[in-house]
């Protein structure tokens, strides 16, 4: 009889630990913008390190959440169907960071800087950045290459002033998101250069 009960006991533990596993919840950033929003669903997209995946489409249950404007938010899930090229998330809870913002900097602002005191990232792409010409000491980082891999190559402190543009104010915005589902907290956007009077080098 002991033996049975041992049996018994042993199963439920399995179970415990098995059902534990296949719920455990997960947690990641990722911003959302108003072309974005439906009725309860939000379409995502991220740079964060902790999932394996840019993009995301989220419900939620109706009324859990109330999205409002474009910004990064967090969401933590514990169900997720990855059968179509974007993933299916089933979030239990939904919430806006409202820390995580980044700043809209003019070009006169930008002019007025300590060139000591920020990282400048140019996020056109390569063979724009070589031909066409780039601002004075930015680094090179298209939109698409801001993945957690910065962190070791080129930004590893996430506290640094860091000043991004692109070729139009929407290429830029985007990347500034995208650093801020990163975990950097000091992001400004300068928008875009093309058909404005910046002093270009090659």
């Amino acid at each position: 009889m002991k033996k049975f009960f041992s049996l018994i006991l042993s199963a439920f533990l399995f179970l415990n630990i098995f059902c534990s596993c296949k719920n455990k919840e997960t947690t990641f950033t990722a911003y959302i913008d108003e072309a974005g929003f439906y009725n309860n669903r939000i379409s995502v997209y991220t740079a964060d390190d902790t999932v394996d995946f840019d993009a995301a489409d989220v419900t939620f249950t109706s009324g859990s959440f109330k999205p409002k404007s474009f910004g990064i938010v967090k969401i933590t899930y514990s169900k997720i169907s990855t059968k179509e090229s974007v993933p299916k998330i089933t979030a239990s809870k939904v919430e806006y960071l409202k820390d995580a913002k980044y700043r809209t900097i003019l070009k006169e602002e930008y002019e007025k800087l300590n060139k000591d005191d920020f990282v400048l990232i140019d996020v056109r792409s390569t063979d724009i950045y070589k031909k066409m010409g780039h601002l004075q000491n930015a680094i090179n980082i298209s939109a698409k290459k801001i993945n957690p891999k910065i962190k070791t190559k080129f930004l590893p402190d996430l506290n640094k002033k860091i000043v991004v543009y692109g070729s139009s104010d929407k290429n830029s915005k985007i990347a500034s998101l995208f650093l801020l589902t990163l975990g950097y907290t000091n992001v400004y956007d300068l928008g875009g250069i093309e058909g404005k009077d910046y002093k270009l080098v090659i």
